[in-house]
């Protein structure tokens, strides 16, 4: 049903029941008809019609099938209307026969599903609705039944006959409200048990896509770690080897967070692998990745990337796109920024790239990480920054250390809060001497 036709069945429904509420006020307090049981049921009846239609405009419960939806609304209807029964026994003095406890049933049941419907399905503005119900809905009822005589003792029956009747219908109830409710329990864990396990599934595929970097290729010691904020995360960290001993890594970070972040993460490493590959430069590479992602993502999503080629003569190229800057931490302890050099990928088709070159010493560092290490922020809202960030790295040791270090030192500054993904890269150049991972 669209929500425009939902719209209109509430507008509609809520002005038969104002109607219904008038009418009824003018016959109770104007005219002095409230023993007439003929206008009181044709006033049920508009505002019956009108309840009905605020019910049909209230969406489904998400996830569930039409038939699921009613079923979980009768366990709610079958299980309160068991109150029914009991309750006109004990207003009655056991004088209810079996058509009252019906009628019992119809009435608890109804409200029960009128209240659940404004808590379940957060639809609040029906709690006025459900109040007025509650309050008038039963004993009007019930007077224009008694008034047309639903209330007489069909066939003589004893007072514990009655009652006998009475508590048989509100045990049937019981036991087909308890039955609906199992039925919807093993659903709900149904489907618990279905998604923990696509959530298992998903941890494996992003372990299996973004596996931490701890190794040497040439004079180069590269480590790197992906730490995802949910079960999967949108940040990649890649090192692309190539045969003519030069390297890239890659560190990149789509929007958002989660399995679809993780979805558009795995496509978007297909396509830098590719690029990178083809060992071309640095600026024509990613503007081509940038023009696949532009054809290929909605629009408001887009990765940022920060990429530098690692050179076997400690030469460095690096490209930044719309990426927190990278960072070169000389043997000496001073540290250098990278800005960018264009907009993230996938934000516009005909971006073009810059790079800069940069020669690294023995000991000399590279560093590249994520906004979700920068903008980790304490229970005061300040961030970490790229500041905070640049402190660490002038400390910390090289170059699996260093990469810890930062992961460990966002996590200390924002306790127990981890609002994005966090990753983070380094290469250490060694010359050809041993490897310090």
């Amino acid at each position: 049903m669209r929500a425009r036709t939902r719209f209109w069945l509430r507008c509609v429904g809520v002005a038969l029941i104002a109607v219904g509420a008038v009418a009824f006020a003018v016959l109770m307090l104007v005219l002095g008809r409230a023993d007439d049981p003929a206008q009181i049921i044709a006033v049920i009846i508009v505002a019956g019609l009108g309840l009905a239609l605020v019910l049909l405009s209230i969406p489904r419960t998400p996830g569930a099938t039409g038939g699921e939806t009613t079923r979980d609304l009768l366990s709610v209807f079958f299980t309160f209307g068991t109150l029914g029964p009991m309750i006109m026994a004990v207003l009655t003095s056991g004088e209810a026969n079996f058509l009252v406890g019906l009628v019992g049933i119809g009435v608890s049941g109804g409200i029960s599903v009128l209240w659940a419907l404004a808590f379940i399905r957060r639809a609040f503005w029906v709690i006025p609705i459900a109040v007025l119900v509650s309050a008038f809905g039963p004993p009007n009822v019930f007077r224009a039944m008694y008034e047309l005589g639903g209330f007489e003792n069909f066939g003589s029956l004893t007072v514990r006959a009655r009652l006998g009747i009475l508590g048989v219908e509100s045990l049937a109830s019981l036991i087909i409200g308890y039955a609906l409710m199992i039925q919807f329990v093993s659903r709900v864990e149904r489907a618990a048990a279905r998604s923990e396990a696509e959530l298992e599934t998903a941890a494996r595929i992003h372990a299996q896509l973004v596996p931490e970097i701890a190794r040497r290729t040439g004079p180069w010691s590269v480590a790197a770690i992906s730490a995802p904020s949910s079960t999967m995360g949108g940040d990649l960290v890649d090192l692309i080897e190539r045969p003519d001993g030069t390297a890239d890594l890659v560190i990149a970070d789509v929007t958002g967070h989660g399995v679809r972040a993780g979805v558009v993460m795995a496509l978007a490493k297909g396509i830098i692998r590719t690029e990178f590959a083809r060992g071309g430069s640095l600026a024509d590479a990613a503007g081509s990745i940038n023009r696949h992602l532009f054809g290929l993502l909605d629009t408001g999503t887009f990765v940022t990337a920060a990429v530098v080629r690692l050179g076997d003569d400690g030469g460095v190229e690096a490209l930044v796109a719309g990426h927190p800057p990278v960072l070169v931490r000389r043997a000496g302890g001073n540290l250098e920024r990278i800005g960018t050099h264009g907009l993230p990928w996938g934000v516009s088709g005909d971006e073009a790239y810059g790079s800069d070159a940069v020669s690294l010493a023995a000991g000399d560092t590279v560093v590249l990480y994520t906004d979700g290490i920068t903008e980790a922020a304490d229970q005061a809202g300040a961030m970490l920054g790229v500041s905070g960030v640049e402190r660490v790295v002038a400390r910390a040791p090289e170059p699996g250390g260093l990469v810890a270090a930062l992961l460990d030192a966002a996590a200390a500054h924002a306790p127990g809060r981890m609002d994005d993904d966090r990753s983070a890269a380094a290469a250490w150049y060694r010359e050809n001497g041993p490897s310090a991972v």
